[in-house]
């Protein structure tokens, strides 16, 4: 079969009431994102809320246990303060839940009764948080037999006192936890200095969201832009003194990187190591030989390269170019042997030249790396014809 070389070039070319608004945020289903991990509302079973101690029957807005997870800011769960026994005026007080289903959970928002004294008796201080992964473990004040996953000793308000201070705390562990059950102890509560019933004695929550933590895949770097070196301004050559052959393996080190690969020496297998050196195997060990690969620069234009090894084992570029560049005037010079002597021949992409040599087959060689007001190009080495047009 008959091989051909191509050489081809294009031319240039964001009171109760006001509280109630403060942390009604809270309640909705919402994605909320932080730095590392997505949270969203998880739904607690029903019935499954249990507290040590309740304020039942319930008085105006508080109550039962359950009243933490009902959405409505104008209820909220307390240990009980009408004719109670000595337990529920006891710390710690403990309040427990069970998920709708097992998840992978990383943190708790808490909104607290805004009180009329200007401390709301009962508003968390000292708490310890444990979950456990089997929904049958049964709520205890000592978190026995529960994992416990977050310790907050001075849950603090702004400001501290006053009817409209804001009861939120957002509870966030330092690492998400499989849970199927939740437990908060409460070792320590707000209230005011003299009251009856004495100091640190009851608890209370509004509400108690509970959210699914989700890790945040990070974004794939995107791949850099191509950056243009100073005083690029075109073509980037191969290195002087940069092609060398080891056996059958031969690297062709450029002056600057490129962007990518386009096509190899024909019959090779190649790589580019990132930086400015392409590996091209299974190259011919000795003899005359031509290779023509192409690349794509750093701007992503493409970029044909040919080099010659001369049968001595010499290499040398023959000619490198790229599309839609302007180039030094010059004009290409082609060689042709027959065996004796070299002659030149100057073409102009308009002459048909025959040539006749004695083996009935020359050897072409392209000299010169800047290429003017050329088209395409095609030279055919197959015969003793060879047609430029």
């Amino acid at each position: 079969m008959s091989k051909k070389s191509f050489l081809r070039v294009k031319k240039r070319t964001m009171s109760f009431l006001l509280v109630a608004l403060m942390v009604f945020s809270l309640l909705p289903v919402n994605t909320v994102f932080a730095s590392e991990y997505t949270y969203e509302k998880v739904s607690v079973k029903a019935g499954s809320v249990t507290a040590d101690s309740e304020e039942l029957p319930a008085q105006g807005g508080d109550g039962g246990a359950g009243y933490a997870f009902d959405n409505n800011l104008g209820t909220q769960w307390h240990t009980k303060y009408t004719a109670p026994d000595a337990d529920d005026k006891t710390m710690p007080h403990w309040i427990s839940w069970e998920l709708s289903e097992p998840t992978t959970i990383g943190k708790i928002d808490y909104v607290g009764k805004p009180g009329a004294n200007g401390v709301g008796n009962g508003v968390f201080k000292a708490i310890d948080i444990y979950v456990s992964e089997d929904a049958n473990t049964a709520p205890n004040g000592s978190g026995s037999g529960w994992s416990k996953v977050y310790t907050n000793n001075n849950i603090t308000y702004s400001p501290d006192r006053g009817t409209e201070t804001k009861r939120e705390a957002s509870f966030v562990f330092d690492s998400p936890v499989e849970a199927a059950k939740v437990l908060i102890v409460v070792r320590e509560s707000y209230s005011v200095d003299d009251d009856p019933d004495g100091i640190n004695t009851f608890a209370n929550a509004t509400e108690l969201i509970t959210y699914k933590a989700t890790l945040v895949e990070p974004e794939p770097e995107p791949e850099p832009e191509p950056v243009v070196p100073d005083g690029y301004q075109g073509l980037i050559e191969i290195a002087d003194n940069g092609i060398r052959q080891e056996g059958s393996t031969l690297y062709v080190t450029l002056e600057h990187q490129i962007n990518r690969l386009n096509s190899p020496i024909d019959g090779t297998s190649w790589s580019y190591d990132g930086d400015k050196t392409l590996t091209f195997t299974s190259v011919p060990e000795s003899g005359a030989f031509f290779g023509n690969f192409s690349v794509f620069d750093q701007d992503g234009r493409l970029t044909q390269h040919n080099i010659y090894r001369e049968a001595d084992g010499t290499w040398r570029v023959v000619v490198e170019y790229r599309s839609g560049v302007t180039y030094q005037d010059a004009v290409p010079s082609f060689y042709y042997g027959d065996g004796s002597a070299d002659k030149q021949l100057v073409l102009d992409g308009s002459e048909e030249y025959t040539i006749y040599t004695s083996t009935g087959k020359p050897t072409i060689k392209a000299v010169g790396k800047h290429l003017e007001s050329l088209q395409y190009y095609t030279i055919d080495v197959s015969g003793p014809t060879m047609t430029v047009y």
